[in-house]
Parts: structure tokens; C-alpha cells; sequence
């Protein structure tokens, strides 16, 4: 991706549980190659394995942030008050900021078993 997620900016009841998706999701940026698709003017990236996904447009954190459980869809948005905003239908806050812990041990042990790290070049 091309900007650093505003991980240190996160507060407010989901701050641990995004602090910690957002270093995994900028750990997989740096080591692996990622791709976008183009939807719109927007690039979209999709990362995750074995049941877990978040999605999430160049904007990272600045909009719309989807992650996808095996039983839950949490929608991450900014908020009014400058933190961010996490939501699933039918689950209490703590519910969801516990999803979003194991989202992130989920995507980042999916990643880590990998075999290939992409190879860095000289500048």
C-alpha cells in the first residue's frame, strides 16, 4: 500500500483491537507483495486467509474499513469525534472488539506460515 496506517491516532473502545489490526495489516504491506484491484478511482486491497479478510481502499483508515469473520461482518469507520467507529448487526461492542483481536492473530499467523517474503531491491 502507499501511506502508513494512522494506527497511533486510534482511541475510544476499539482502540487496542485496531491498533493491533492496523500494525498487522502495515507488517503485511512491508513484507509481502500486495495488490490492488481498481474499483472506481479507488485502488481496493483484500488481505487475510483461513476464514478472516479486511478490506480496505488506499484511503486505510480514513474510510471505510471491512473485516470479514467466519461469523460476523465489522464495519470500521471514522467517527464524528476523530476516533474511529466499529460495528457488526447484532454484536455488543465488546463482542466486536474481541473479533477484531482474533482477526488480526488470524490474518497475521495466516501470513507468517507463508513461505516467500517478497524480496527487497535496492533503492
Amino acid at each position: 500500500m502507499t501511506t502508513e496506517s494512522g494506527s497511533s491516532e486510534f482511541k475510544g473502545p476499539f482502540k487496542k483491537a485496531l491498533s493491533e489490526l492496523a500494525a498487522t495489516l502495515d507488517e503485511i504491506s512491508a513484507k509481502h507483495g500486495t495488490s490492488f484491484v481498481k474499483a472506481g478511482d479507488d485502488k481496493v486491497y483484500a488481505m487475510g486467509g483461513a476464514g478472516y479478510v479486511a478490506v480496505l481502499d488506499e484511503s486505510k483508515w480514513d474510510g471505510l474499513v471491512e473485516v470479514l469473520t467466519p461469523d460476523a461482518t465489522i464495519s470500521v469507520r471514522p467517527g464524528p469525534d476523530g476516533g474511529h467507529e466499529a460495528s457488526a448487526p447484532n454484536l455488543e461492542q465488546n463482542v466486536v472488539a474481541e473479533k477484531l483481536l482474533q482477526a488480526a492473530a488470524a490474518i497475521r499467523a495466516y501470513y507468517d506460515r507463508r513461505y516467500w517474503r517478497t524480496p527487497r531491491t535496492a533503492a
